[in-house]
């Protein structure tokens, strides 16, 4: 249902991409952030000392601000990730040429049937039909697709993906500050 940025990406890997009625396609772009608890800091009195071999070192730290510097150089890493992800969808997708991948990788998403007129995916179609369309491909009538469940899932699925708890209110909050959100990284991400 959602082929969005770094799933979009992963989608250009098969022969043919065909997406459900109400998938949402694109967000195509790059998006990195750091947490910035200089001023948090400074309100509670927490002062950091820090140690480093070179002045870009701690660039990405959580205890300070970019400077125009750093931010230009981290927007250029940025821009070459992302220029990266527009040949890559040229490449993949046989009627886009880069400059037209270029007009639509501004992090906009596209419903099924406006993906397929822009060439994004080939087809619009249900998980069925997508085994069906193998079958053709492979020229393999009889051809069987395995899913596995783990014991105790609702429902299984084509992935198997491993259960989510059980939620027993309707606010979940996370404030995404575990130890990896406080590292650099780079993502290809839909952020609504």
């Amino acid at each position: 249902d959602l082929a969005a940025s770094g799933g979009y990406y992963i989608a250009l890997a098969g022969d043919e991409i065909i997406a459900h009625p109400t998938s949402l396609i694109g967000s195509i772009g790059v998006i990195a952030f750091k947490v910035n608890l200089e001023n948090l800091m400074d309100k509670i009195g927490v002062d950091w000392e820090i140690v480093k071999s070179g002045d870009k070192k701690d660039f990405m730290s959580p205890f300070r601000s970019f400077t125009d510097e750093e931010r230009e150089l981290f927007q250029r890493t940025i821009d070459t990730f992302h220029d990266r992800f527009v040949s890559i969808i040229a490449k993949n997708r046989r009627d886009l040429n880069f400059e037209e991948v270029k007009t639509l990788a501004d992090g906009r998403i596209f419903d099924s049937k406006q993906a397929v007129k822009l060439n994004l995916i080939d087809r619009i179609g249900y998980m069925s039909d997508t085994v069906e369309r193998i079958k053709q491909r492979l020229e393999k009538p009889d051809l069987q697709i395995i899913t596995y469940q783990r014991e105790g899932d609702y429902k299984s699925n084509l992935y198997s993906l491993h259960p989510q708890p059980p939620a027993f209110n309707f606010i979940n909050l996370n404030l995404g500050l575990d130890k990896n959100s406080l590292s650099p990284h780079f993502l290809y991400l839909w952020m609504p």
